[in-house]
């Protein structure tokens, strides 16, 4: 390879580098300017460009950092698109109830933000899971049962302490579930 190619690529990865640092620099800005806005306007309802327009910059911008990071992930590319896959769906999900808020429009339940916020998770956990995965390859499969009790008991401590926030409203949808058959009266 000459010189001049290697001059160019350098250039090339430079310029992304740079880019990376440019948008990662405004993520931390509109961070720093959002929470300063909702401490400004405090408890005054739904104000459209701190609760809307604001937050939907400060949830695309980190997905942008993932996607802007992608190609130089090497042995991670899968845990990186996941991640950033979900908080790129995450923003999606905001853009679509944002617009909604915005238009007076009410969403259905479930809408299509909910798909966006859901799908969030998922990728995340499948994530976690990848990057846990090519850390400890030599740990045996006990491990793994182990890590998997040990989740599965801590989402039980969550639902046990959850569930008097969920049975304060008998107009929730998990409080109607738990009733066998419907009333007759």
């Amino acid at each position: 390879m000459s010189a001049t190619a290697v001059r160019a690529t350098s250039t090339i990865g430079d310029r992304r580098l740079r880019l990376h640092r440019v948008v990662q620099g405004l993520m931390w800005l509109s961070l720093v300017v959002y929470v300063g806005a909702l401490v400004g306007h405090g408890d005054g309802g739904f104000v459209p460009l701190v609760d809307g327009w604001l937050c939907v910059v400060t949830q695309l911008l980190p997905a942008l950092v993932c996607w802007l990071w992608w190609p130089y992930a090497e042995g991670r590319r899968r845990e990186v698109a996941l991640l950033a896959a979900g908080s790129t769906a995450f923003a999606l999900g905001n853009i679509v109830l944002v617009l909604a808020l915005a238009g007076d429009y009410r969403l259905p339940v479930p809408s299509p933000a909910d798909l966006g916020y859901l799908l969030f998770y998922p990728c995340v956990v499948a994530a976690l899971v990848l990057f846990v995965r090519r850390e400890h390859r030599v740990e045996s499969g006990t491990v793994w049962l182990d890590s998997l009790l040990g989740a599965l008991a801590a989402a039980a401590v969550v639902a046990v302490l959850l569930g008097p926030a969920f049975d304060l409203t008998s107009r929730s949808l998990l409080s109607r579930s738990r009733r066998p058959w419907p009333s007759s009266r």
